[in-house]
């Protein structure tokens, strides 16, 4: 994640904890939905309200058609993130581009959520 807080968690596991632990990689793409194209989307694609997410939660849900893993964060600027695999972000995230476009909405990078979180 951009704040690195993943990358925290797996520096806690024990060094010597291989022998008996099991490790699965995966890729995860993030999409970060700031303002009223988060409300559009968990209507649109999930029906699920803005209030059935908790702050700070991580709620495995469908997103369209892929699974996902929802969590608002309670930023300066509150807002949801969405865990998605790689290979279906593509997908997803045309959904989300029509929705937003609909709405008159921007794309911003990194740097600008990285912002956000500051």
């Amino acid at each position: 994640s951009l704040t690195g807080e993943f990358f925290e968690t797996f520096k806690k596991i024990e060094k010597n904890s291989t022998q008996n632990a099991i490790c699965l990689r995966t890729d995860i793409a993030e999409i970060a939905l700031v303002g009223e194209i988060g409300r559009n989307v968990l209507m649109e694609l999930t029906g699920l309200n803005e209030e059935d997410v908790g702050e700070d939660d991580f709620l495995p849900c469908d997103l369209g058609s892929a699974e996902v893993i929802l969590s608002r964060v309670p930023a300066a600027i509150p807002h949801f993130r969405v865990l998605i695999a790689s290979s279906e972000v593509n997908y997803i995230f045309e959904a989300i581009e029509t929705i937003n476009c609909r709405i008159g909405g921007t794309k911003e990078g990194a740097q600008s959520y990285l912002e956000i979180l500051s």
